[in-house]
């Protein structure tokens, strides 16, 4: 019998969303049933599977630490037994069912499963990092809902005493609306504390108000603030586009241009600077990241169809994007060759030094710019770009280096560039 893979994210998502689920219902459900009395009638065989279910969360935690420990996630004499651990402790105490042998307060120790389902979520969130600002928001509504849930519960355990409405529903809705106004400090009055009970409960609630007010204020602006990076890299430029224009003349055709370059940009979302995002991370990652930025772009250039795996890696931890829009000048004749560039989108046009004759017109997957680097001549034509071309720029520096590793690559390039050559290319 083949034993099931307990690091599959489809099981892990799905043993999380039973968890998170089954919390969720107990959070709404025991504070409901403390401050009605009353219980479904099934809930003693619910009780049972919850057990069953919350004992096999704690030895599949259990059976993760060791799994951490064993691969060296913990610092040396620093990782202590796993029944020492303070999540061990909370889990056991969720997973005993009190209700069969203790009062039904015990019940609550269930809510420590809480802590479990939180850090779920955020695993969630982060394992869906393009979502994390929706999510972070979701969760936030779902703890609000939670807690004006408790403290209705609270106010119609206290207030049981004294009024008794009609029945549950009327009871729980003024109840409800008591919370709600208490703790956005609203208070319109009209559902007022009587005992003495009642109004130290009432000033709990609403300092609680406060503080919950003040963060959920917070939290909303955090999370507003947390904007698309390449959008606001977009709206820094404008800014700065706006200041040059200000305090210098710059013709509007100038303008359109820089308008237009950094829109699109921003449209492609090329706004992020990939060199500084790879720069934090370890050179095997950095390889792997760089490779996956750019392996749709490189199996799209016929000169590294063929090329090993190695190579691949390799050149692509040393491209780097660059964005021209029509008509910018690329590079002129005459001009040192520091680079070559392979084209990923876009249609550039090779001109002679005058500018009068086309030589050639390239497009997705050619390169250009070879001639001056493998040769060690200066341009001998002009590139323009004649719409918008996302391209890869490869140093002259770097270009040496690769070569010299690279014997076939060195070969398929020194072709190119001879047969350039021939015809005055770049």
């Amino acid at each position: 019998m083949k034993l099931i893979d307990l690091h599959k994210p489809f099981f892990t998502n799905a043993w999380g969303f039973l968890i998170v689920a089954l919390t969720a219902v107990l959070a709404i459900y025991l504070p409901l049933r403390f401050a009605l009395g009353t219980q479904i009638a099934f809930y003693s065989y619910l009780e049972v599977g919850l057990t069953l279910i919350f004992v096999a969360d704690l030895a599949l935690l259990s059976f993760q630490f060791h799994q951490d420990a064993a691969s060296g996630y913990f610092p040396a004499g620093q990782a202590r037994p796993f029944y020492l651990q303070p999540w061990f402790v909370l889990n056991l105490l969720a997973a005993v069912p009190f209700i069969f042998f203790a009062p039904v307060g015990f019940s609550a120790f269930r809510l420590f499963k809480l802590a479990r389902s939180s850090k779920i979520l955020e695993s969630w969130r982060l394992q869906n990092l393009q979502y994390s600002n929706r999510l972070a928001l979701l969760y936030l509504i779902i703890a609000i809902i939670i807690i004006i849930h408790w403290f209705t519960c609270g106010w119609m355990v206290i207030r049981q005493v004294n009024e008794q409405a009609p029945d549950d529903v009327n009871r729980y809705i003024d109840a409800l609306y008591w919370s709600v106004t208490t703790i956005t400090t609203v208070g319109y009055g009209d559902i007022t504390p009587i005992t003495p009970t009642e109004k130290i409960y009432a000033i709990f609630a609403m300092l609680m108000g406060l503080g919950f007010y003040g963060f959920l204020i917070g939290n909303i602006t955090r999370l507003l603030s947390k904007k698309d990076p390449a959008r606001e890299h977009y709206l820094d430029n404008m800014e700065k586009l706006s200041v040059a224009i200000k305090y210098r003349s710059l013709p509007l055709s100038l303008q359109r241009r820089i308008h237009d370059y950094y829109s699109y940009k921003w449209r492609k979302r090329l706004g992020f600077d990939e060199e500084d995002f790879l720069e934090g991370l370890p050179h095997s990652l950095k390889r792997q990241v760089a490779l996956h930025f750019k392996r749709e772009i490189l199996e799209r250039i016929p000169m590294f169809s063929q090329a090993s795996q190695e190579f691949i890696e390799s050149i692509a931890l040393h491209l780097n994007p660059a964005v021209f829009t029509p008509g910018d000048y690329i590079f002129r004749a005459g001009e040192a060759g520091e680079e070559m560039y392979f084209i990923v989108q876009g249609r550039v046009v090779v001109v002679t030094a005058d500018e009068k004759s086309i030589l050639s017109r390239l497009s997705d997957g050619d390169c250009f710019g070879e001639v001056a680097l493998f040769l060690n001549k200066p341009r001998t034509a002009t590139v323009i770009a004649e719409d918008y071309c996302d391209l890869y720029a490869l140093s002259k520096d770097t270009f040496e280096e690769v070569i010299a590793q690279y014997p076939g690559f060195a070969r398929n390039i020194e072709t190119i560039a001879l047969s350039r050559e021939k015809n005055r290319p770049v």
